[in-house]
């Protein structure tokens, strides 16, 4: 699988169903938008991925509701109930693990 450079992105909407809008995996960030007119538009699907692959997903949101992520393995979901959190991913191969997890509410220092 060929990934782009680490300055790749993509922008995406959250979809209605529970299936959700694919993230694609050839790129390193998504930035996902969760909108709740005229339905509400929250579930992204994040498919396997390769060992130490890395995905950045940043949830955007036109709304007030959170962004589901489904992925594959382990067959598992991450909500974000706050616009501004970014969630970053590495692929051990298998399953997609969770590195770090942070709100646009945080600051360095």
């Amino acid at each position: 699988m060929e990934v782009r450079g680490i300055n790749s992105f993509e922008n995406v909407v959250g979809a209605a169903s529970a299936d959700g809008t694919e993230l694609s995996l050839n790129v390193l960030t998504s930035f996902v938008s969760t909108r709740t007119s005229p339905s509400v538009y929250k579930h992204v699907h994040l498919a396997d991925g390769e060992a130490g692959q890395l995905k950045l997903i940043v949830h955007k949101s036109e709304g007030t509701h959170e962004l589901v992520i489904n992925v594959d393995h382990p067959s598992t979901t991450f909500t974000s109930n706050l616009a501004g959190t970014c969630m970053l991913l590495v692929c051990d191969g298998v399953s997609w693990q969770t590195l770090g997890e942070m709100t646009g509410n945080q600051e360095w220092t």
